[in-house]
């Protein structure tokens, strides 16, 4: 998460975006490939996420509650 935070913060050339539940006292954040980068919807390596949280509450929310994962892609969860 830190790694993609900081290519993000100098110049993003990976197309990546970071989602955060609030700044800066956070309690989740997730990275992904922008939405409009993805080619292949059956490419789990390309549509890899990483996550980083504090607060597992938050984080199911943000899981269930929002469309920050697209289930209808394959994809990677690294955390």
């Amino acid at each position: 998460v830190l790694g993609t935070v900081m290519t993000v913060a100098r110049g993003n050339p990976a197309a990546h975006e970071v989602l955060v539940d609030s700044w800066p006292h956070f309690g989740v954040v997730l990275t992904r490939l922008r939405p409009e980068e993805h080619k292949d919807p059956q490419d789990f390596y390309t549509n890899q996420l990483t996550v980083y949280y504090r607060d597992e509450g938050a984080w199911r929310e943000l899981l269930g509650g929002t469309q920050a994962v697209d289930w209808t892609r394959a994809f990677q969860m690294q955390g």
